[in-house]
């Protein structure tokens, strides 16, 4: 695995079963997260997560496979009339953050409870913070 970027250690602690479901993302191979945050990640990263989820603690190394930029484009703010600004803005933007794919130290155990944990849940029509 190579070096980290300087981000250190991410903390990420989920203590309810819905927000897990909403930033599980059991579509990457292995597993992963969205993790809300406003730092700048680059797509291929390695970082290292503290994860607490419910009673349950793991370290898992992650590398970035997607970004949710905090700042939204002024070209997707051109469409629709003025009026329609704000519902334009609400439909295009998401939380920032970035989707993490977990590929070392306790990754298999995290992934085995997370999706324990969201037996029966992951197939729903909820709306989740990632696709």
């Amino acid at each position: 695995m190579g070096s980290f970027r300087g981000n250190g250690i991410l903390q990420q602690k989920i203590s309810d079963k819905d927000v897990l479901n909403s930033v599980y993302m059991s579509f990457v191979k292995g597993g992963g997260l969205f993790i809300p945050t406003s730092r700048q990640f680059i797509l291929g990263e390695e970082i290292f997560i503290s994860l607490s989820v419910m009673d349950a603690r793991f370290g898992v190394s992650c590398k970035v496979v997607w970004i949710s930029p905090s700042m939204q484009t002024e070209s997707t703010m051109m469409f629709g009339k003025a009026s329609d600004q704000s519902n334009l803005k609400q439909n295009y933007m998401r939380a920032p953050g970035a989707g993490v794919q977990f590929i070392g130290g306790e990754r298999e155990e995290a992934q085995r409870f997370i999706e324990n944990q969201l037996t029966g849940m992951m197939n729903s029509n909820r709306a989740t913070q990632t696709m």
